[in-house]
């Protein structure tokens, strides 16, 4: 009696075309998941540039309040600039360090107008793929 099974080129000819499909579509996987990446990292600059004009904007501790993008990490802080901020009061939220990070880095919004010390653009890369976020001379944030 004869049992019923595959037989090993049967498993092989499987194995070989999974592995085709899979080498194919590897390089577009990667490109999904960069722009998943890159697409993160625009929302969380914008979300951390709108929190801390907000925190400006309700006069919170009385002081300016700033975001600084860098790959790796998007930081809201309170001070006139990153380099003398308090950093007790910082808050930093994680981006891909795979995301470049180029243009104005460091936004400051002013107490109770929320206006920034300057106005600039900001632009987030990944593989060939790029955003820019902006904030104008009256604190709106665009991207």
């Amino acid at each position: 009696m004869r049992r019923k099974a595959f037989t090993l080129f049967e498993l092989l000819l499987a194995m070989s075309l999974l592995g085709m499909i899979a080498a194919i579509s590897a390089p577009f996987l990667s490109q999904v998941v960069g722009g998943n990446e890159l697409q993160t990292a625009v929302d969380v600059t914008v979300q951390s540039l709108r929190r801390s004009q907000t925190l400006a904007r309700t006069g919170e501790d009385d002081a300016s309040w700033g975001t600084y993008v860098t790959p790796g990490g998007v930081t809201v802080f309170r001070g006139t600039s990153y380099a003398t901020r308090d950093a007790q009061y910082d808050e930093v939220t994680a981006i891909s360090v795979e995301v470049g990070v180029s243009g104005v880095q460091e936004f400051v919004f002013a107490p109770v107008t929320g206006e920034p010390g300057a106005a600039g653009s900001l632009t987030l890369t990944s593989l060939d793929e790029s955003w820019t976020v902006t904030v104008n001379s009256k604190g709106v944030v665009t991207f």
